[in-house]
């Protein structure tokens, strides 16, 4: 979820090796509330991952030229959920390319 309290996470994936496969900064910012998809990984190999969403402790403001001030007023990150695709199901055409999402 995001509004005018949120500020920004890093999201960081490791595999079952422990090596890191994603480390990104993901603004939790918006004007207006709203629950939308904020990340989205790159394509990843079949493997155990760990997922950790740390708040940096940080927003974003900015100004314009009268110094009116615009932007978060705080540091919140909200997960509302996560999906992760898992596997690949046939549709009534024969397309092998619908993901199923399962929430956590």
């Amino acid at each position: 979820m995001s509004n005018t309290t949120s500020g920004y996470a890093k999201v960081i994936i490791t595999n079952s090796e422990n090596e890191e496969f994603v480390n990104t900064i993901v603004d939790f910012y918006s004007k207006y509330e709203c629950i939308s998809q904020k990340f989205i990984s790159p394509k990843m190999e079949k493997d155990v991952y760990k997922m950790t969403i740390e708040v940096q402790g940080e927003h974003g403001q900015w100004s314009d030229k009268k110094k009116n001030q615009y932007g978060s007023v705080d540091d919140y990150v909200y997960i509302v959920d996560v999906f992760v695709v898992d596997e690949m199901l046939s549709d009534v055409s024969g397309d092998n390319n619908n993901p199923v999402l399962k929430g956590y």
